[in-house]
């Protein structure tokens, strides 16, 4: 397996992170995770818990750990390769309040076949695949002796729809806000029927909201209080497809819990600090310094044509 390497700044400190020299590890800047990050920030106080499931090389685990020193982040991750570079992140950079946890999160406690490839393995039925512990997230909850848990993040390849069948009672008595991938082609490929298995999670929870990544409010709620799960559930995953390439995060609010109204404000206010290190640091990267010339003379080149433009117009009344 080709290693990699990558840094990021995250409120004024560089953040290593080393994994697989993949699509997942090359994609990282510091804009990354910015929607969960403005979430979380605005969602967890002093003490708050989070479970962060499919914590992969612990990028996400790291950004809330950094984002919200005083919180305690629960990262459970499978592969065992994986799991070991998640260590490592977590000790290079320093990170005190994040705690390991090498297991797949399901819908049963048992065993089960994991196949490890790069940083996005999956549950499967091949009996040759890497044996694991399984757990559901109420045993979990047991285990750690908790008593809260205010966020659960859920990226596990397909396998959302069990996780959330294995905490239905975390969801009533505990009440956290989940935050889970919705990938159509994930669900199909783990033998899921996505409506099927989107109208269960609806029925589960009291508001579904959609995290919009092109400006406008973080969170767009779909449906309301009167429409019916199935209907939630199909608007979902039409969109899912055609829309957004099979991949968009959600936002989960049990019943009886209640989303502050801050959550949904325009992202152009509430992440203005971290767009501006974003382009603060594009703009003193090699690759923007070595192409100025090209925008430069491409602003030259459109002044000119404007220009042209208004002088032809001018003479020709």
């Amino acid at each position: 397996m080709t290693m990699a390497r990558t840094q990021l700044m995250v409120n004024g400190t560089d953040v290593v992170f080393c994994g697989p020299d993949d699509a997942y590890l090359n994609q990282l800047d510091d804009g990354s995770e910015a929607e969960l990050r403005l979430f979380a920030s605005e969602l967890l106080s002093g003490g708050a818990v989070v479970l962060d499931l499919g914590a992969n090389i612990g990028v996400t685990s790291t950004l809330i750990a950094l984002d919200t020193p005083g919180s305690r982040v629960i990262a459970v991750e499978a592969g065992p390769a994986t799991v070991d570079m998640l260590r490592d992140n977590l000790a290079t950079n320093g990170i005190s309040n994040v705690e390991v946890v090498h297991a797949a999160v399901s819908n049963s406690n048992g065993r089960v076949h994991f196949h490890e490839s790069s940083a996005f393995g999956h549950v499967t039925d091949d009996p040759h695949a890497i044996d694991i512990e399984s757990v559901t997230v109420a045993s979990l909850v047991e285990r750690l002796g908790l008593d809260r848990v205010d966020l659960i993040k859920i990226d596990v390849e397909g396998l959302e729809p069990d996780v959330i069948e294995g905490c239905s009672d975390i969801l009533q008595r505990l009440q956290p806000i989940v935050w889970m991938e919705l990938n159509t082609w994930t669900l199909l490929m783990r033998g899921h029927d996505p409506i099927a298995a989107m109208t269960a999670i609806v029925e589960r929870f009291g508001e579904v909201h959609r995290v919009r990544r092109s400006g406008g409010p973080l969170l767009d709620r779909v449906g309301d209080d009167h429409t019916p799960a199935i209907e939630i559930a199909r608007t979902l995953i039409h969109d899912n497809i055609v829309r957004h390439h099979s991949w968009e995060d959600l936002v989960l609010v049990p019943p009886g819990r209640t989303l502050d109204l801050s959550l949904s404000r325009p992202v152009a206010e509430d992440d203005t600090d971290l767009l501006q290190r974003t382009i603060a640091t594009m703009q003193n990267s090699y690759s923007w310094k070595i192409t100025t010339p090209l925008r430069v003379g491409a602003r030259w080149w459109n002044t000119r044509r404007a220009r042209a433009g208004d002088g032809s117009s001018s003479t020709s009344t």
